[in-house]
């Protein structure tokens, strides 16, 4: 999609979506559901630049659901792809924070891994059982890097979005109910948002600032010297 659109976008559908009141919730059905509302989700989360929503129809199917569940896992909800209210107020949020996510979130979703250069690394310092990570690099920069660390009773794996002196941090944790057992895991989701002066975890939605790193992240990535 077009920069120029994609930001129009951004300007222009919160408040759309502002004039409509939340009255049901939005999920994955056969027959597929359809209405005005759902057509506000696809403006606005193509707004956001998540172009695999494709076009804007009014009809909640695959793309759209999909489109759902990646926002939610930047927005510290459960990926269900399920629009309750919560996630309906997030989309329109006024909280500035949320909107600067938002605004970060246009500049990832133009991000084409598979053009850049790709460096992994071990990381043996970081846990129990060791780790690594995986940059994607365009000239000698980083534009997304993915990091495993592994522990006798788990692995957490981050997906971290670097955009100028932020990070956006989406994190999967399992955790294993004896040694090593990955396929019988609880798996935990969680987000979290540097802005180079604080630390927030995004729970539902909503940001709330952390004394300190609580993820070790900052410290991998200083090291590193993004």
């Amino acid at each position: 999609m077009n920069k120029v659109l994609i930001c129009c976008l951004f300007l222009l559908t919160p408040m759309m979506l502002l004039g409509q009141e939340f009255s049901r919730e939005i999920r994955p059905s056969e027959p597929r559901m359809y209405g005005k509302d759902i057509i506000k989700i696809q403006e606005m989360l193509l707004s956001f630049g998540f172009s695999e929503v494709g076009t804007v129809d009014g009809w909640y199917g695959p793309k759209t659901e999909a489109a759902v569940r990646k926002y939610q896992e930047f927005l510290g909800f459960l990926p269900t792809g399920i629009v309750n209210k919560g996630v309906w107020e997030t989309l329109s949020s006024k909280n500035s924070l949320v909107r600067q996510i938002h605004s970060d979130l246009v500049q990832v979703n133009l991000l084409a891994k598979e053009k850049y250069e790709k460096i992994e690394k071990d990381l043996p310092d970081h846990s129990t059982e060791g780790g690594s990570i995986t940059k994607y690099l365009d000239s000698g920069k980083a534009k997304y890097i993915e990091i495993e660390l592994y522990f006798e009773m788990g692995k957490v794996y981050y997906k971290v979005y670097p955009i100028e002196n932020r990070y956006i941090v989406v994190s999967t944790a399992y955790r294993y109910p004896k040694p090593f057992d990955l396929e019988n895991a609880n798996i935990e989701y969680a987000s979290y948002y540097y802005t180079g002066k604080a630390t927030y975890e995004i729970t539902n939605g909503l940001p709330t600032r952390l004394k300190y790193d609580a993820t070790g992240i900052l410290e991998i990535l200083d090291e590193e010297k993004f």
